[in-house]
C-alpha cells in the first residue's frame, strides 16, 4: 500500500515494513506488487492511523534511500577501481563546482574538472545528465570527486584521431581561416588547425595574396601532409589553382 507519507511493504515477518515516501522523490512512486530495495533502520518505528486495526499500528521502519546509497557506494568503488566511466546527474550548483548524483549518492565535481581546459564559471544546468570519471574515492570520509573534463578531453582526442585517420595527402577538404599571419594561414578543419605556408597560398605574389584572406573565410584546400602523432595538417591553396607556367 502507498499512503500519503509511507510505502508499506511485506518483509516476511509479523510486522509490515514502512518506507518514507520521500525516499522515492527522485524516482517513480512504487505501486502495490512492486519489489523495492530497502534496509532496516534500527530502533525506529512508524506510528500510523490504521482503520483496520481501529487505532495506531506499528511498522518496522525501513529506508530505500539508504539502500540506494549503500548500493551506489559499492558500485562507485568498483567503477573507481576499474577506471570506468560513470553516468550521473547534476543536482545542485554550488560555489566552486557542482553536486552530482550517482544512483542516489552525492559526489562533488569541481568547476575546474567540469569543462575541457578548466572552467571559470558554471555552464551546466541543474538536472543535466553527464558522464565522468571518479578521480577521488574515500569511503571513510564519504568523499567522492568526479571529472567530466577527463571524459570530454578523451572523447576529443579520439575524435581528432579519427579525423586524422580519414584524411590523406592529396585529398581536398573545406575549412575555415582561423588566423592570418606573416607565416601563413591557419585553417581549421573539423577542429584541427592546419598551416598554409605563404608559398602555398598563390603561384604569384603570395605575400600580397595572403593579405586578401580574412579570419572566418571558408576556403577549399588540398592536403599536403598529415602528421598523425603531432596532430598537425599542412594545406595548400595554390595547388587547386591553375599554374601560370602551364598556361
Amino acid at each position: 500500500q502507498v499512503t500519503a507519507e509511507l510505502v508499506l511493504v511485506d518483509i516476511g515477518e509479523k510486522k509490515e515494513g514502512a518506507i518514507p515516501l520521500a525516499d522515492f522523490q527522485d524516482e517513480k512512486t512504487p505501486q502495490p506488487g512492486d519489489e523495492v530495495q530497502a534496509v532496516l533502520v534500527w530502533g525506529e518505528a512508524a506510528q500510523l492511523n490504521d482503520r483496520k486495526k481501529g487505532g495506531e499500528g506499528r511498522y518496522t521502519m525501513l529506508s530505500h534511500r539508504r539502500a540506494r546509497e549503500k548500493a551506489a557506494w559499492e558500485m562507485t568503488r568498483k567503477m573507481f577501481e576499474a577506471k570506468e566511466r560513470v553516468k550521473g546527474k547534476v543536482t545542485k550548483i554550488v560555489k566552486g563546482g557542482y553536486i552530482v548524483d550517482i544512483s542516489g549518492m552525492r559526489a562533488f565535481m569541481p568547476l575546474s574538472l567540469s569543462e575541457p581546459g578548466g572552467a571559470h564559471k558554471h555552464y551546466l544546468p541543474p538536472n543535466a545528465k553527464v558522464k565522468f570519471y571518479i578521480t577521488d574515492f574515500n569511503e571513510k570520509d564519504r568523499k567522492v570527486v568526479v571529472s567530466r573534463r577527463q571524459v570530454l578531453e578523451e572523447d576529443e582526442k579520439d575524435r581528432r584521431t579519427q579525423v586524422l585517420a580519414e584524411v590523406a595527402p592529396g585529398g581536398i577538404v573545406r575549412g575555415v581561416v582561423s588566423k592570418v599571419m606573416e607565416e601563413g594561414l591557419l585553417v581549421r578543419f573539423q577542429g584541427i588547425e592546419g598551416l598554409v605556408r605563404p608559398e602555398d597560398v598563390a603561384w604569384r605574389n603570395p605575400v600580397a595574396a595572403l593579405k586578401t584572406y580574412k579570419r572566418g573565410q571558408r576556403v577549399k584546400c588540398k592536403v599536403l601532409a598529415v602528421d598523425k602523432e603531432g596532430e598537425k595538417l599542412s594545406f595548400g591553396l595554390k595547388q587547386l589553382m591553375p599554374n601560370p607556367v602551364d598556361m
